[in-house]
């Protein structure tokens, strides 16, 4: 079902940048360079552009694994950090999918074959936003957290 702009809540490339600074500092990985950790800012914008408002006014990300799916897409596959872009594009589709309402119904190993096999190449965007389609779903309420 297409998602209603209006009610949507979108993240910030302030907050997935904060995302990526927090796995950073929890899991390791290359020194975070201040003061965001950005390679490329233009990679995110753009991502969050485009599920906002769609392309030459085209919605195409009309629901809510669509937009997690081009969010998580961008950033695992382009690596606009200097680290830490798996874990952060993953991260990232899970916030988006739970500030909205839904849920993941999938193990996180699950989760991580498809992080890995998408980094690698190994699948193509369709594939990736076909196997959030099928594993997105509507929870009766949203419990507030995101991780």
């Amino acid at each position: 079902m297409p998602t209603a702009d209006r009610d949507f809540i979108y993240l910030t490339i302030q907050q997935i940048c904060e995302m990526n600074r927090q796995l950073i500092g929890r899991f390791g990985g290359a020194q975070f360079i201040a003061p965001d950790n950005l390679r490329n800012s233009a990679t995110i914008e753009i991502a969050l552009d485009t599920i906002e408002h769609g392309v030459f006014g085209d919605q195409q990300f009309d629901t809510v694994p669509k937009k997690a799916a081009k969010l998580g897409w961008e950033i695992i596959h382009n690596h606009p950090f200097n680290d830490t872009n798996k874990r952060t594009g993953a991260i990232s589709v899970r916030a988006l999918i739970r500030l909205n309402g839904h849920r993941i119904a999938a193990t996180d190993d699950d989760v991580v074959e498809l992080i890995n096999n998408t980094a690698a190449g190994s699948i193509d965007y369709e594939q990736f936003e076909s196997w959030w389609i099928d594993h997105c779903e509507e929870e009766a309420q949203n419990s507030g957290s995101v991780i």
